[in-house]
């Protein structure tokens, strides 16, 4: 009788991301299978997104909470028989798995636990989305296709893929591009210089061109202040262009090795991809791309999207609101 009801009182739905610096926090309200309104706020201290909620809630006979799951212990194998989990290489009594398609959605007790404690003072979680599940509704939103689809998300350093035919899926890889173990500080120090050299050289060149220039000392003071917000913004966009290759290739690096992992491990079901779709939150650098098509002779598509809003969806349909 209550779940008649429901439809017809307003609903919050409140959908929570942190990306390691703030909480990202999203709100729809519901009602007659209707979304109402949508609002969002960020909070770096966790007290205060916590009391926010906490009095948002207050306002609402019904409210759910979800958050998105990024721990690195968690993953997907293409089997629902509770047995073989390890014979990939995953230790049963150590997680908890659920069914996924015609696999088995893993994640460690210990990340589980975690998550559970940490959301307790906002109200605690209803849902909790993996990588993986918001991976499966863009597919499933895009349309399957009779062909053997390789498919990835990327939520800023996480990274979810999947390699599907049709609905099946064949099998399923989980990374974390900050938790690379080779060192890029050298890389971004050389480049640094290089471009340190560089500034160092103009500042002497127009120095040298000053000294027979009559200009005004507040004159040459404004222009120099130009020219050093000049080289400031300029050192950002290079160093954060530079930055965003560097993941955008690390994330190259890591599906080229989960694609020879596919077809070279005889526990999976492998064939020869025929697509590479890639879903991100941000673009995609075009050279990191020709890489990719160079390595793997297929063009990949790039879709953007919204992680926060997909969790929505997702919490829609779950909750069959």
């Amino acid at each position: 009788m209550l779940s008649f009801f429901r439809k017809y009182i307003l609903q919050l739905l409140v959908c929570i991301c942190y990306d390691e610096k703030q909480y990202i926090i999203r709100c729809h309200t519901w009602k007659k299978s209707q979304a109402i309104d949508t609002f969002e706020k960020s909070f770096e201290d966790k007290e205060k997104a916590i009391e926010y909620i906490k009095n948002l809630t207050k306002d609402f006979q019904i409210y759910y909470i979800s958050t998105f799951f990024t721990p690195i212990a968690q993953g997907v194998v293409p089997s629902l028989n509770l047995k073989e989990l390890s014979q990939f290489g995953v230790d049963v009594n150590s997680v908890k798995s659920i069914p996924f398609k015609n696999a088995l959605l893993y994640a460690s007790n210990e990340s589980l636990g975690v998550y559970k404690e940490d959301y307790e003072p906002f109200g605690g979680l209803d849902l909790l989305y993996s990588p993986f599940s918001l991976l499966y509704h863009c597919i499933e939103s895009k349309g399957f296709e009779d062909k053997i689809g390789l498919y990835v998300y990327r939520y800023h350093e996480v990274v979810a893929l999947l390699i599907c035919k049709k609905e099946m899926i064949l099998f399923g890889s989980y990374f974390n591009i900050a938790s690379q173990t080779y060192e890029e500080l050298d890389f971004f120090d050389d480049i640094q210089e290089e471009f340190d050299l560089k500034i160092d050289d103009e500042n002497q060149d127009e120095e040298h061109e000053e000294n027979f220039d009559l200009k005004s000392l507040e004159e040459m003071s404004q222009e120099l202040e130009k020219l050093e917000e000049m080289e400031s913004e300029q050192e950002e966009i290079n160093i954060d262009s530079l930055e965003g290759f560097s993941s955008d290739m690390k994330m190259i690096e890591y599906i080229i090795s989960s694609v020879k992992e596919f077809y070279q491990n005889p526990l999976y079901d492998n064939s020869f991809l025929e697509e590479i779709v890639i879903f991100d939150e941000e673009s995609f650098s075009a050279s990191s791309l020709n890489f990719l098509e160079n390595e793997l002779f297929i063009k990949p598509k790039v879709e953007l999207i919204d992680t926060l809003n997909l969790m929505n969806e997702l919490m829609v349909k779950d909750l069959r609101l």
